[in-house]
């Protein structure tokens, strides 16, 4: 039988990878469970636009925009 579960590996930087840790932990948080949080809410937005009738451009767009924030969102220490 198949797992319903997978592994997901990626390459970060390692300073960003160090800034997010340090928030899981200041917030009590695993970070596996804050990247799972990150990835619902991600494909639901996707989905909402989607029924919304969004056109495949602006979903992209939007994307865009929702990663850039991403990357700017600094971490108070």
């Amino acid at each position: 039988m198949p797992s319903k579960v997978r592994q997901f590996h990626t390459r970060i930087d390692a300073e960003l990878l160090d800034r997010f840790q340090h928030a899981c932990t200041s917030r009590n948080k695993q970070a596996s469970e804050v990247v799972r949080e990150f990835m619902r809410d991600y494909v639901l937005e996707w989905e909402a636009e989607v029924r919304r009738g969004c056109s495949e451009v602006e979903l992209i767009r939007r994307i865009a925009s929702l990663e850039a924030q991403l990357r700017r969102t600094k971490v108070e220490e």
